[in-house]
């Protein structure tokens, strides 16, 4: 089922560089674009874009996030080195 046939209490945004919505929600290019700040952020983005996109979470005072990725230590040491900048990022939070 879609989240956009699921009550949800709150607002979407979706965020995407690329398109300007999704399933029909408009769209935010980042985080910061975003009208105020989300109480959660799912991040289904490439592993190497993770740590930025929490980075920009942290800065937007966002209060969680859950990743859906691949490619962090199980994928050798630069993933392991992006797992720790997300953790770096998000102890910063």
């Amino acid at each position: 089922m879609e989240l956009t046939q699921q009550p949800v209490r709150g607002t979407v945004f979706p965020v995407n560089l690329k398109r300007s919505s999704v399933l029909g929600i408009q769209a935010y290019p980042s985080v910061s674009a975003t009208p105020e700040p989300p109480d959660l952020a799912v991040v289904v983005t490439p592993a190497a874009t993770v740590p930025s996109v929490i980075h920009e979470c942290i800065d937007r005072s966002v209060k969680g996030a859950v990743i859906i990725s691949a490619g962090f230590k199980e994928a050798g040491p630069h993933g392991a080195d992006l797992e720790r900048q997300v953790l770096a990022e998000a102890r910063r939070g």
